[in-house]
């Protein structure tokens, strides 16, 4: 496929603005992953409802195997923004249609920050996952085109910084997102950009050093889903993961509200 005016591994410049409506390659592998990460925030959001409203002890959700269930799925939906975001510019970048979506994230993570501020203001998410994917779509355009080593440095240094460096200077809301706080504010959901934007870098520059070595590289080329009925649902969820984070909290509360309300 065409680079336009450079070389996609020079990091000598970076690409020209696209007016190609030709569509990227799209993976049914990668949209599946994220429907596996999706289907997982959703079943973590509703053993953690159980124990919002009572139906379970606090333990079932703030013990270690859930901590780590729940930064597993942090991390692929950060590892998958490097990787679509590699796949979605390889030849060149789609401004149009980068900015569309870039334009959604950040009004959804605004949408979930005030509505999680008017119902609990101590711990309201001010840089969730949302948040933090913006983030990282819009700094990860920065990575594209230098050298892989150097991408997967850097993503290096930044998963490993938050473990030497912490400080009371970074405890504000306004700074906590950094990464670096010693004792950030609550927030039932918080991604700072150190350590995570490193695993977006991981991705975009692992997958960078993939396409080479694949044998799919148009979209022509790309094996449709099979007939299977399971395996076409896992992909039709996996590119419909942003409306349905949004709408699978409010959904879940209204149900363990109304089983409250109406006695049930």
């Amino acid at each position: 496929m065409s680079l336009g005016e450079t070389d996609a591994n020079s990091g000598l410049s970076f690409p020209v603005i696209s007016r190609s409506n030709t569509s990227p390659v799209r993976y049914p592998l990668i949209d599946i992953w994220r429907a596996l990460a999706i289907i997982g925030v959703v079943i973590y959001h509703f053993v953690w409802d159980l124990s919002f409203f009572g139906y379970a002890p606090s333990s079932a959700v703030f013990n270690t195997p859930m901590t780590v269930f729940a930064r597993t799925l942090a991390g692929s939906f950060m590892f998958l923004v490097g990787v679509s975001l590699t796949i979605a510019h390889r030849d060149r970048i789609r401004w149009r249609k980068f900015f569309v979506r870039f334009a959604k994230l950040v009004v959804a993570a605004a949408v979930i920050s005030v509505a999680t501020y008017l119902m609990s203001p101590q711990n309201f998410i001010y840089f969730g996952i949302l948040h933090a994917i913006a983030a990282a779509s819009f700094f990860g355009l920065l990575f594209l085109r230098l050298p892989i080593p150097i991408v997967l440095l850097t993503a290096v240094l930044m998963l490993s910084a938050p473990f030497f460096f912490q400080t009371p200077i970074f405890d504000a809301r306004i700074l906590a997102w950094v990464g670096f706080a010693d004792r950030p504010p609550m927030a039932n959901d918080f991604v700072p950009a150190f350590p995570w934007f490193g695993v977006t870098l991981a991705g975009i520059g692992l997958t960078r050093w993939f396409l080479p070595h694949t044998r799919y590289t148009t979209a022509s080329a790309v094996p449709r889903p099979r007939h299977g009925l399971f395996r076409k649902g896992l992909v039709w969820i996996g590119q419909k993961t942003l409306p349905i984070y949004l709408i699978h909290q409010p959904v879940l509360f209204g149900f363990f509200f109304s089983i409250q309300y109406f006695g049930l």
